[in-house]
């Protein structure tokens, strides 16, 4: 996953609406989330220090982002699938304003599909290989800027080198070859048991992570009044407090109530 997250409003979801089990294999959408990104697309109309609009533009950037997010090494995606997302590109704006998160599940599901291929193949064929180190060949290890490739056989390849470069390492260090896939095998693993676990609210906090940027100061609070009610729980907010570190709390006149955290 990308490592680079944006300082973001990454809404969490209270007790009854967190993850669970089953979340973890279906993941979408749930009302919850379309509510509180309106919220959202409100605060950055409004109040957003940058005064930036929610409008086509941001929307443009805000799938970039949100792709670069999932596969800023460019691995996984293939290029069909980014123009499949092209489709988004100037609808997020309008869509995040109607309560509806859908691209952040399409596209993510797609992402898993893709990961889920090549970590079969990584952990079912490559770490098997012994390669041959006398080959005259290199390996682009920053593909941020690198074209998507046109074919599974291509990330087949990409991904051939990846293993084979961090098999060389270990080998290096003095590893034997039946140490060096036990290290692999151990290791994409762990990292297959990492996204397993990923659940609808984990891809909507990362969806929200790319459409904000913040507040306007450090270790701050500033009270916004909401332009429609916000209802949850039978409690009903007419305001919410957004903390410079990407809390988000809809107040009553005697509690808080964090509903996201950084």
């Amino acid at each position: 996953m990308n490592r680079f997250f944006i300082i973001a409003l990454c809404i969490v979801i209270v007790s009854s609406a967190s993850g669970s089990a089953s979340d973890t294999i279906v993941l979408k959408s749930k009302p919850i989330y379309g509510k509180e990104a309106r919220v959202i697309s409100f605060i950055l109309d409004n109040n957003h220090y940058r005064r930036m609009r929610l409008n086509d533009s941001l929307s443009s950037a805000i799938l970039d982002r949100y792709i670069n997010e999932l596969d800023n090494n460019r691995t996984y995606f293939l290029s069909e699938d980014v123009k499949s997302f092209e489709k988004f590109r100037f609808s997020i704006d309008d869509l995040t304003r109607s309560e509806n998160v859908e691209p952040a599940y399409e596209i993510y599901n797609v992402f898993r599909q893709r990961y889920s291929e090549r970590m079969k193949y990584v952990i079912g064929i490559l770490t098997n290989q012994e390669f041959d180190y006398t080959l005259d060949e290199y390996y682009e290890t920053n593909r941020e800027k690198e074209p998507w490739a046109n074919s599974i056989a291509e990330l087949e390849d990409i991904w051939r080198k990846i293993i084979k470069s961090q098999a060389l390492s270990l080998k290096l260090a003095g590893k034997k070859q039946n140490e060096i896939k036990e290290a692999l095998d151990k290791r994409y693993l762990r990292f297959v048991k990492s996204v397993s676990q990923f659940t609808s609210e984990d891809v909507f906090n990362m969806y929200m992570n790319s459409v904000t940027e913040g507040n306007h100061c450090d270790d701050c609070v500033t009270v916004i009044t909401l332009p429609f009610p916000f209802t949850i729980y039978e409690n009903t907010y007419t305001s919410t407090n957004i903390g410079s570190n990407g809390e988000i709390h809809f107040v009553t006149s005697s509690t808080a109530f964090p509903l996201a955290r950084r």
